[in-house]
């Protein structure tokens, strides 16, 4: 990825907005190159729309490198971003709250992982993931998953 690509100014060229889905920004990008191919502009423009062309192309590929690396376009909204603003619970003495009753079925978490703090990592196991918690979670609580829900990979020692 080149390092400066101006991205407003890819949008711009591109006359579509940060944020848009890849099939349309694909789709301004193909449309702005038809218009600024060399061949299709006037004699006394070659020059001009040739530069310009050879900008673009710099800057979509930079903005697909982009992509690729990150699962998004640039401009638009990443999955998961923490909460920058600090806790507003004063720490508490003794033993953090928990479920009542305790948490049966954990495997991976802490058993005294407070509920604001489970709820906020499974949200964003769902958002991260792009499914629904019933896609993990099948059946009653405590209850051996069927065989044929997904498992967490297990590490091997």
């Amino acid at each position: 990825m080149a390092v400066g690509t101006d991205f407003l100014l890819l949008y711009k060229e591109l006359r579509i907005k940060p944020g848009c889905g890849l099939g349309e920004f694909r789709q301004a990008y193909r449309r702005r190159v038809g218009e600024l191919h060399p061949d299709r502009v006037q004699h006394h423009l070659y020059e001009d729309a040739a530069a310009r062309l050879s900008n673009l192309n710099a800057m979509y590929a930079s903005a697909m490198e982009f992509h690729k690396q990150h699962g998004r376009l640039p401009g638009e909204a990443s999955v998961y971003r923490p909460d920058p603003r600090p806790q507003t619970t004063p720490p508490q003495a003794g033993p953090a709250p928990f479920a009542n009753p305790p948490y049966k079925n954990l495997k991976v978490f802490p058993q005294d992982i407070t509920r604001p703090q489970l709820l906020s990592n499974m949200k964003l196991f769902s958002q991260s993931l792009g499914v629904r918690c019933t896609f993990c979670h099948v059946g009653q609580e405590g209850a051996p998953p069927p065989s044929t829900s997904p498992r967490m990979p297990s590490s091997t020692s």
